[in-house]
């Protein structure tokens, strides 16, 4: 039995560990970099499924590793939308 490959993973940063700055670029940035991140797991994905589909591959294996990482990366990505929409929606009720 061979030994198992190294996963990639998507690598998310900590907002926390960069100096703040006075505008809303780092947050976009980093919105924006996981979102492509997550746009190309779903594409490697995807492009793993044809292969299988078109008999120009036969890694199954593979392309269930793919598939579940771009799951587990969408899952994820929802989650962070649904924590922002809250907060937004907890600041729009504060009475000022």
């Amino acid at each position: 039995m061979n030994g198992i490959n190294k996963i990639d993973s998507v690598v998310f940063t900590n907002p926390l560990n960069k100096k703040q700055s006075s505008g809303g670029e780092d947050f976009g940035k980093i919105l924006s970099g996981s979102i492509e991140a997550v746009n190309k797991l779903q594409q490697e994905a995807d492009s793993s499924v044809a292969k299988i589909a078109e008999g120009k591959s036969d890694d199954i294996v593979g392309t269930v590793l793919a598939l579940e990482k771009a799951d587990q990366s969408l899952k994820l990505m929802t989650e962070v939308r649904n924590k922002v929409i809250e907060a937004y929606n907890q600041v729009m009720r504060m009475q000022v």
